[in-house]
């Protein structure tokens, strides 16, 4: 019984520590270009390259802007918060059409690419993959992010304009109405997204994630978990806190 009861109080105590921690985690998606694995052991996605030279990064004239180092986000029930890191967001390529911001596609049944980690997925394309990108957030030149699904015979997957094997944005036939709306904004080496995302999010276990400019030179892609909300961990913790005190009670009548 006594190693019961610590054993309960301990999970207590992490549940309630965790609930109080939680609201500030974030997960990380890398996108190492050099040689050897991620900080994290994990293989950066690549993708085929299309007509480009294989490798992670398509940077013609060496400037080091087109570089996508990593990708942080939270996902706690229905709310997403995104910010992916690279230079490219404070260079003069900002101020050119032709290599203006994609979509950010999500995939709410996992992220599946065709090929193997060994080679950083080089197998996996828009139109090989078995990943099934079913929402797109497009961002709007107010600082207004979108939230649309990605419906057969609605609209097309574009891909990039050189690496055009990656989604890089979903454009419709016509017009239609947002399923949620929220905000974007970027710095010198970030993109930040937030949005509250529909009530059905709050079921997903694994999201695929999905990112690249519109020359496609650098992509981005993996999957995350959704954070348990801060508010259920300390319910938990709770529960098994009071349920340590009543055996502790017990035990000693």
């Amino acid at each position: 019984m006594k190693r019961n009861l610590i054993t309960i109080g301990a999970l207590a105590f992490t549940a309630l520590l965790f609930g109080l921690t939680a609201s500030g985690s974030a997960a990380t998606i890398y996108d190492h270009a050099g040689p050897g694995p991620n900080p994290d052991g994990t293989s950066s996605y690549w993708g085929n390259p299309g007509s480009t030279p294989s490798g992670d990064v398509h940077d013609p004239r060496d400037e080091g802007v087109f570089d996508v180092t990593h990708m942080d986000v939270a996902f706690s029930g229905a709310a997403l918060k995104v910010t992916i890191h690279s230079a490219f967001f404070g260079s003069s390529y900002m101020n050119r059409p032709e290599y203006s911001l994609g979509n950010l596609f999500l995939a709410t049944a996992g992220w599946k690419p065709t090929g193997s980690a060994d080679n950083h997925y080089q197998a996996n394309s828009k139109d090989h993959t078995d990943t099934v990108w079913n929402y797109a957030i497009q961002l709007q030149a107010d600082g207004d992010a979108q939230l649309l699904p990605v419906m057969v015979g609605k609209g097309v997957i574009a891909g990039g304009s050189l690496r055009d094997t990656q989604e890089w944005q979903y454009q419709t036939f016509s017009p239609e109405t947002p399923l949620s709306t929220g905000t974007w904004g970027k710095t010198m080496d970030s993109l930040t997204i937030t949005m509250d995302l529909p009530e059905e999010f709050s079921e997903v276990t694994s999201l695929g994630i999905h990112w690249t400019m519109f020359c496609g030179n650098d992509v981005i892609e993996g999957r995350v978990s959704p954070i348990p909300e801060p508010a259920t961990s300390l319910l938990f913790g709770l529960g098994l806190a009071g349920l340590s005190g009543l055996l502790r009670r017990k035990t000693k009548q």
